[in-house]
């Protein structure tokens, strides 16, 4: 089968429109034309549609803006997503105004192409392009005996700010599907549809989670002591590495926020002898060596940053006032023990 032309389509979920009347929208080429400052982009921001002398019409048809006088770039593109298909390269260009905020548009990606290749290709301060093979970045092929399909999507992450007593963002969502569809030998009329989704709404919903609190043997946090290391015996104010994480969780929108944090001097995370380590996540004054929270960075040993929280705390011992002597238990052997509480954020369940 010869592959020589694509129907794109662009299909983003939209409260209370359906499929069909998604298909009933005007294609951009169509509506550049009747939206004036859809190509009111400034000059030093426009990135070329075609080669300079592509005329006007040409232009147009390819749902791009116009402006003759503009040296070098007369046909550019608009303040508006346009995707262009060809049997071997995918090429997407997302203007930052398409959201209201503004994108960020160092936050966008293709969301399963990490390759060089799958980086973008032009950035610049209004728009981002990506062009890359429509086999490659992690596209998707489907074939149904008379049409190929390759699909792809491109994701924008969102910065999760975390107080103390909640957690929130400032950016837009975006996350856009693309499709491009090629059958035989035949030219197909290029189209893209549009839709930016609404914020999605809270949902909650039970379900089992695994958590583990764990302790680094030093502040890289690259090597961890193992069942068999505890107890794990320190001196007074040496440094304790702490590290909480979700398990077996591949969801980079899960945020992990630690509430508090008490040691006890036992098991029994009830015990009437506690000792605060975190308060609302940030660390106890009324400590005299303040707790330490670490920035835990992406890394390939931790893809999703956000399901992890690090702290360090100097290492103290329960003082029983009543016979001036450290708190212990009746063998010697009794452990200190450090508790947690924890909620999780999820801004799309």
């Amino acid at each position: 089968m010869v592959l020589t032309g694509g129907i794109a389509r662009i299909h983003l979920p939209v409260n209370g429109v359906s499929p069909a009347q998604l298909e009933a929208l005007s294609p951009p080429s169509q509506k550049v034309a009747d939206e004036g400052d859809t190509c009111d982009v400034d000059a030093q921001h426009r990135i070329a549609c075609g080669n300079p002398a592509i005329s006007e019409v040409a232009c147009h048809l390819k749902g791009c803006c116009f402006d003759a006088p503009s040296a070098g770039t007369p046909c550019f593109y608009g303040r508006t997503e346009r995707v262009e298909c060809t049997r071997d390269l995918f090429s997407i260009v997302i203007p930052k105004d398409v959201t209201v905020p503004p994108l960020n548009l160092s936050s966008v990606s293709l969301a399963n192409g990490r390759a060089s290749e799958c980086s973008p290709k032009v950035r610049t301060a209004a728009f981002i392009v990506f062009r890359f093979p429509v086999s490659a970045c992690g596209t998707t092929q489907v074939f149904d005996g008379q049409t190929i399909t390759y699909e792809t999507d491109v994701i924008a992450e969102r910065e999760i700010l975390d107080g103390p007593s909640g957690v929130i963002t400032r950016d837009s969502t975006y996350r856009l599907h693309v499709e491009c569809r090629f059958a035989g030998d035949a030219e197909l009329p290029f189209q893209v549809l549009v839709n930016t989704p609404a914020p999605p709404s809270l949902v909650v919903k039970a379900g089992v989670l695994n958590m583990e609190m764990r302790i680094a043997k030093e502040q890289l946090y690259s090597t961890w002591y193992a069942k068999a290391d505890y107890p794990v015996l320190k001196f007074l104010r040496q440094p304790v590495f702490v590290e909480v994480r979700v398990l077996n969780r591949t969801d980079a929108h899960i945020n992990l926020m630690l509430y508090d944090c008490w040691a006890t001097p036992s098991p029994d995370s009830d015990h009437r002898t506690q000792w605060r380590i975190l308060v609302n996540g940030c660390p106890y004054y009324g400590d005299n060596y303040l707790t330490r929270l670490h920035r835990v960075n992406r890394s390939s040993e931790v893809p999703f940053p956000t399901h992890r929280k690090r702290f360090e705390l100097k290492t103290f011992g329960f003082w029983d006032s009543k016979i001036q002597n450290l708190l212990h238990g009746k063998d010697s052997k009794e452990k200190q023990k450090l508790m947690f509480k924890v909620n999780l954020s999820k801004d799309d369940w």
